[in-house]
């Protein structure tokens, strides 16, 4: 089980766990793919923008740059010493009194919706400092699922534990099994692959006994995985080969580089227009 995310240390320092993929080479990409990831698996309430995931340094600074946006205004007058944060009293207090502990140059936003900020402290907040970690695999599952919803707006999108299933509207088309896994498979050994070989597994009893009959094996794209490819079981299912679809899948990043190299034509075209 592989987690991403963030956790602070004993001596404060953040500690980043970010998702890898081949497709990504900076830090900041692939600090744009968690955040991705993050959208897909919390309610849209909880949503970060594209301009919010690229505000900070690391993962905890983003958080805690949102948070901060939304529950304090800004109170430096010119000429005035920066005003330290009071403490405030009612339901949220502790959550909202420790996130701003020794705090200068901000106060509580008089409209703000304290409740609605407590929700994004008490997610990073952990027992010794802040954190966030969550299993990489169910992550991708939940981004794999949202996007599926998207494009599949007439049918029906289910979420299970490990696999999503689109049941078609039109009865005359067989509904389709998505299994995705954040695992970076050797193509040309399928065969000796147990994440590969476990969800075969999977696929065998499907075809055998569901009415199922497209059935998508999702992993991240790399270096030597890029194309789809079709798999046939001659003598292990009951079927014909055109009776069943069987795929392995590469999922793509690229939106996270595309994101990425948008920010920076941006800030060299304002650079250039201001010199």
């Amino acid at each position: 089980m592989t987690f991403v995310g963030f956790e602070q240390k004993s001596n404060g320092q953040i500690k980043e766990y970010l998702p890898y993929s081949e497709q990504l080479s900076s830090d900041r990409e692939k600090r744009i793919m968690f955040f991705h990831l993050f959208n897909a698996y919390v309610g849209e309430e909880m949503h970060f923008t594209k301009k919010e995931m690229l505000q900070g340094d690391n993962i905890y600074e983003v958080f805690r740059n949102k948070i901060e946006k939304m529950l304090f205004a800004p109170c430096i007058l010119p000429g005035k010493p920066p005003v330290k944060i009071r403490s405030i009293s009612g339901k949220f207090s502790k959550s909202v009194n420790l996130f701003s502990r020794g705090g200068y140059k901000k106060v509580i936003h008089p409209s703000v919706s304290v409740g609605e900020a407590v929700k994004w402290i008490d997610i990073i907040k952990g027992e010794e400092g802040y954190r966030f970690l969550a299993d990489m695999d169910d992550m991708f599952l939940h981004l794999v699922y949202e996007r599926a919803k998207i494009v599949n707006r007439e049918n029906k999108v289910l979420l299970y534990e490990k696999s999503i299933l689109i049941q078609n509207h039109r009865e005359e088309v067989s509904d389709t099994l998505l299994i995705p896994t954040y695992h970076m498979i050797d193509k040309d050994n399928l065969t000796n692959e147990p994440t590969v070989y476990q969800h075969m597994q999977t696929v065998l009893k499907t075809l055998n006994q569901t009415e199922i009959r497209q059935i998508y094996l999702v992993y991240p794209k790399h270096t030597m995985f890029k194309k789809h490819i079709n798999v046939r079981m001659p003598h292990q299912v009951s079927l014909d080969e055109e009776e069943y679809n069987v795929k392995v899948i590469p999922y793509s990043f690229s939106f996270c580089t595309r994101q990425q190299n948008r920010k920076v034509h941006r800030n060299t075209l304002k650079q250039t227009l201001s010199s």
